[in-house]
């Protein structure tokens, strides 16, 4: 019922393109990163959050990643709306949504929500992380930051965030799965930007309508 009040209360109100592809709310296009809206259900009583949120489609996914966003309104009211039993009693409800997506959210998506914001956005969690005793060592920020490297054409700095994740590799004192898969993948996409750029940047297409898919997310205009 809320994607049905989003169409009927949030698209004509909001400022922008926009669709509603359940269960999101989608500020268009979709790109290499997908910027989406999406309610969370509460676990104390009836009634949901709503989740803003920049996704890098190039990194395979089967689920959201919500490091990249905010909760909506959480800041400033709460973030909280109790669920409508009609589409007609979420008329209040989309209002003040409108009202913080305009203040709160678009602002977040020009400044984290592009590739180049996406790049801002790891930068400060390298920042974040390196601040918590010494050099960060996390293998999704250098997955991610040596795709978007790529993506923009410089393959030295793609080179040197993946160097980044083979010092993750070596930290493990047990192999751990989902580590081992990122620097496969990361591994292969480098082999294939050495050979030829265009190579890589095919298989990071790829790579973003695949997780478009397994996210129930329009294919991404790349």
């Amino acid at each position: 019922m809320w994607c049905d009040a989003a169409r009927r209360f949030l698209l004509p109100d909001l400022p922008g393109q926009w669709r509603v592809e359940v269960p999101y709310l989608i500020y268009e296009e979709i790109g290499w990163t997908a910027r989406i809206l999406t309610p969370a259900p509460s676990d104390h009583r009836p009634g949901f959050y709503l989740e803003a949120m920049s996704q890098l489609l190039a990194v395979p996914r089967r689920d959201l990643v919500a490091d990249n966003g905010l909760r909506v309104g959480h800041a400033t009211m709460g973030g909280y709306w109790d669920a409508a039993e009609t589409v007609d009693a979420y008329a209040d409800t989309m209002r003040e949504i409108a009202d913080l997506i305009r203040a709160d959210v678009l602002p977040h998506f020009a400044r984290c929500g592009t590739l180049e914001g996406h790049l801002t956005f790891l930068r400060e969690r390298m920042d974040v992380l390196a601040g918590r005793g010494g050099e960060w060592i996390d293998i999704n920020v250098d997955e991610a930051l040596a795709y978007i490297h790529l993506i923009r054409g410089d393959l030295a700095a793609a080179a040197e965030a993946a160097s980044f994740a083979e010092r993750a590799v070596r930290n493990q004192s047990t192999p751990i799965p989902w580590v081992q898969a990122a620097h496969k993948r990361l591994t292969t996409v480098m082999a294939a930007a050495n050979r030829d750029p265009v190579e890589a940047l095919e298989l990071l297409r790829g790579n973003a309508r695949r997780t478009a898919k397994a996210l129930l997310l329009p294919a991404p205009q790349l």
